[in-house]
This record gives C-alpha cells, structure tokens and sequence, in this order.
C-alpha cells in the first residue's frame, strides 16, 4: 500500500509528499526491506543516487525474496539511469545463481542491447525466452535486434548458454 501511495506521489511530482511518506516509514521500520525499497526508490527520484544505491543494496541483502528482485531491478535501473551500464552487469550476472530467471535475462539482453553487445543481447532475450516463452520484454528486444542482425544467430540451448557466459 505504502510503495504504491510514494509511487503515485512521485508520478504526479509530489516529491515532497512521497519523501515525507519514506522519512516516516524510514523512522518506523528502517528495518523492513519494503520500507528500504520506498526509501530508494524517492532517494532515486530526488537524484540522491549514493543513498538509493545504499538502500537497494540493504535492501537485497534481505531475505524476502521478491523485495530482494524487487531491490536488484530498481538498482540495476538506476544504474542505467545514469549510465553506469558495466556496474550494472556485473552486479545483474552476480545474482544469476539467487535469480536464475526469465526478467533477469531479459534485463541482460536490454543492458547488453545498450551497451551494443548485439549478439550477447540476443543470447539473452533468447534464453529468457527458452525459460518463459511469453516474456513480453524479451519478445520485444528481440524485435528490436532484429533490425542489427539475424538474432536466430545467437540461438543456443541452456548447455551451450551457460557455457557463452
């Protein structure tokens, strides 16, 4: 509920309001990996970029496994945001082994779409196609490479994935 009042806040650019909803969140559950992903996810908005980062990293390090997902994708987007694309690889390829899903190669393929590593993209989009054949952002980024190269190139089982990486 929280996440989603901060979330409509900071769409109509009420920063104000939705940094006061995090303070007080902050100042009664610091301890709560929700509350610290509010908190990021403000700190982001007002371009507090260390302190975002310093929250979605408590964040993941928390046990709630879809907070933790929730964490690594809004740090990952930041990073991004401002264009630290190689930080942001290594810190999505070292969660691999916590998150071995479709959105975590799908976010690859969009990073590594961004830093033009087209065949690597391609690998994947393909791979997290190969884990959820109806993920929508793999489908598209796989249009989008479409346009650089013929991405059925890149086309690899989960052995031979594994080993590309």
């Amino acid at each position: 509920m929280w996440e989603a009042m901060v979330e409509c806040h900071l769409e109509l650019s009420q920063t104000h309001s939705a940094s006061q909803i995090a303070r007080a969140l902050m100042d009664a559950h610091s301890d709560l990996p929700t509350t610290l992903l509010i908190a990021g996810k403000v700190a982001q908005h007002e371009k507090q970029y260390d302190l975002a980062r310093k929250l979605f990293s408590r964040c993941m390090g928390m046990t709630q496994a879809s907070n933790s997902a929730q964490a690594l994708i809004a740090y990952v987007d930041l990073e991004i945001a401002t264009e630290k694309y190689q930080a942001a690889m290594v810190l999505l390829e070292s969660k691999i082994p916590f998150f071995h899903t479709d959105w975590l190669y799908a976010k690859l393929g969009e990073l590594s779409a961004l830093m033009t590593k087209w065949q690597d993209a391609a690998l994947h989009f393909n791979f997290a196609l190969s884990l959820n054949p109806y993920n929508q952002q793999a489908m598209a980024g796989m249009e989008r490479l479409s346009t650089y190269f013929r991405p059925e190139e890149a086309d690899l089982d989960e052995d031979e994935y594994e080993e590309e990486i």
